[in-house]
């Protein structure tokens, strides 16, 4: 059962860290809003756009990370799953 709120948690992308958002409302994940990131544009940038929409359409982390930008997509996947420990709580 996952709390009400917004939790934010950092990973360490590519470049440095990506920090985000997760409001969790009625069991589910509603937003992923990235705070901070300094990834490629081009490349790591479409993983910042793609993976949160995946997570949210799937409700789940388990999503195929993108071709190309694969350090970006699973440090998106791992501060979520961080986010939604603390959502646990």
């Amino acid at each position: 059962m996952l709390k009400n709120g917004t939790y934010e948690a950092t990973a360490k992308g590519q470049m440095n860290d990506i920090t985000l958002e997760v409001t969790v409302d009625n069991n589910k994940i509603e937003k992923i809003n990235i705070i901070k990131e300094d990834e490629t544009p081009g490349i790591g940038d479409i993983a910042l756009e793609r993976i949160p929409k995946a997570i949210i359409q799937k409700q789940s982390v388990e999503v195929d990370s993108v071709s190309g930008a694969t350090v970006t997509s699973n440090a998106v996947i791992s501060a979520v799953k961080e986010a939604l420990t603390e959502a646990e709580k």
